[in-house]
């Protein structure tokens, strides 16, 4: 998979890109109906001998109204998944600013067809894009035709990065565990031994205790208060840093 990150209007020629179906979206968390879409935008791809490129972005959209960023999944952890479990044969990140803001719909096609090199795309029925969200996948079919647009239809939002952060802020991590492809995962400052600082991600988790695991190896509980994750317990030793979490799932207060 090749990365290519940067400002749209820098990324006007990439070398060795093919002709090529495209898919857009934040991939926030990973979740379900993400795998699905991906799944067939590879499937299509190989059948009308194409290339896979995945176009995303290097941070929440509310940063740009001085708003926290409310990613769940950190965009490190989201390349590797892409590079590890998906056929992208491309990675495009685009930079969050003012002038990827400008967009109006009609210029990102223009942008997806001569620099990508589009002929498909593959989205979910809810996808919009360009200034003000004002593009649909109605607009996506007029520019590229009926034919060369898929598009996932979602009945209900039951999966969405915004459903998995109302689980995780109602304390329901296991639930939220099974519509994501990787489990949810607190990062740490390097910082104290019992208790650290929650550095990422910046989204409100329901305080409480949790059954966790330290680095993806010991066991644990954790006791999450406000941004501090405390240590109550562990079932061995690690040797490295502890930089991570994983939650898996919200508990009762432990009994001595």
């Amino acid at each position: 998979m090749v990365i290519i990150n940067g400002d749209i209007n820098d990324i006007q020629k990439i070398p060795g890109l093919k002709k090529s179906i495209v898919v857009v979206g934040n991939f926030d968390g990973i979740h379900t109906h993400h795998e699905k879409l991906l799944r067939k935008a590879q499937e299509l791809a190989i059948k009308n001998d194409l290339q896979l490129v995945l176009v995303s972005f290097d941070r929440s959209w509310r940063t740009l109204f001085n708003q926290e960023d409310d990613r769940i999944l950190k965009k490190e952890e989201k390349i590797e998944i892409m590079d590890g479990f998906f056929a992208i044969d491309y990675y495009i990140e685009l930079e969050v600013n003012e002038n990827l803001k400008s967009y109006q719909p009609k210029q990102f096609m223009e942008w997806m067809k001569k620099t990508l090199k589009c002929q498909m795309v593959a989205e979910g029925s809810d996808f919009t894009f360009g200034t003000n969200s004002k593009g649909t996948v109605k607009e996506l079919k007029e520019f590229f035709g009926d034919d060369n647009v898929y598009v996932m239809r979602r009945k209900n939002l039951t999966t969405s990065s915004t459903k998995i952060r109302k689980l995780i802020a109602d304390g329901k991590v296991d639930k939220a565990n099974k519509l994501l492809y990787s489990p949810f995962k607190i990062y740490f400052a390097t910082e104290g031994k019992r208790s650290r600082e929650i550095i990422y991600p910046n989204i409100k988790i329901k305080e409480g205790y949790y059954q966790a695991k330290l680095n993806d190896k010991v066991n644990a509980v954790l006791r999450i208060d406000n941004k501090a994750a405390i240590l109550i317990s562990k079932t061995g030793e690690i040797e490295e840093p502890v930089i991570y979490a994983i939650l898996e799932k919200k508990i009762s207060k432990p009994t001595k």
